[in-house]
């Protein structure tokens, strides 16, 4: 087994239980004025180093995601322009840092890393103006 390998999972709440997407969305319209922002998908991306796609995929319903509220894909194609937003390296993720304890119970005596980043896809007509504020 590879311990150097690093595996993505993204994760989406489902339509209508997005209620952090819809208050970043609101936020936005009205701070940056961006009345053309129809609507926003907000997609966390989980990037577990230690683990093969088969224990991530094992082990990540229930301590990455929830079958019930969220949708789950191992791979992910940007449909258009987004803003990622990650922690800095030394910046404590209290996410990440959960969810690092959470899988070394589950596979213990690993060495496993787990970052996180989320991922803003904004939908709707914007200029490089309205990205740029």
């Amino acid at each position: 087994m590879q311990q150097n390998l690093k595996t993505k999972i993204y994760v989406e709440h489902k339509s209508g239980l997005n209620s952090a997407a819809s208050d970043l969305a609101s936020e936005l319209r009205s701070a940056l004025h961006l009345d053309n922002l129809r609507n926003l998908r907000l997609i966390t991306l989980y990037e577990i180093s230690g683990l093969t796609e088969q224990e991530l995929n094992e082990a990540a319903p229930g301590i990455l995601y929830e079958n019930t509220l969220d949708t789950a894909f191992p791979d992910f194609i940007l449909p258009g322009p987004c803003i990622a937003r990650e922690y800095l390296p030394g910046q404590f993720d209290q996410r990440s840092d959960s969810a690092e304890s959470c899988l070394a119970l589950v596979f213990p005596g690993r060495v496993l890393v787990v970052k996180r980043a989320d991922l803003i896809l904004p939908e709707g007509e914007f200029s490089t103006a309205d990205f740029r504020r």
